[in-house]
């Protein structure tokens, strides 16, 4: 079993004014998206992703709270599952748009899309 991780945020928006929170799931291996996630944000992005860990079956991220993700962070999510093609992606409540780029761009890529929240 996973211990659970923090869950206090990891990031705080930008400083230009962009907001993007994220925040360690408590009860599985992921994280949560709230704000906005783009060019100004894709450091935060992938830095917390690369905090997650490589030996999990699984990576849930929960994108209920997420407004807005352009192209570079969605690569930014895309590139965990080539990193790690053995590990799940999990998105959880994901933006049409993401969904939409994801089939565009990533066909057949590990990623599977539920629709409820974490």
């Amino acid at each position: 079993m996973v211990d659970p991780l923090p869950t206090k945020p990891l990031h705080r928006p930008a400083e230009d004014g962009s907001l993007l929170t994220i925040t360690s799931l408590a009860d599985r291996v992921g994280l949560r998206l709230d704000g906005e996630a783009d060019m100004s944000t894709q450091d935060q992005l992938r830095q917390a992703l690369a905090g997650l860990p490589v030996d999990a079956g699984a990576v849930h991220l929960d994108l209920a709270g997420l407004r807005f993700i352009d192209v570079i962070c969605t690569r930014e999510l895309m590139s965990r599952t080539v990193r790690h093609p053995h590990q799940r992606l999990i998105l959880h409540s994901p933006p049409a748009t993401l969904r939409h780029m994801i089939g565009l761009l990533w066909p057949g890529s590990n990623v599977e899309i539920v629709t409820s929240s974490c």
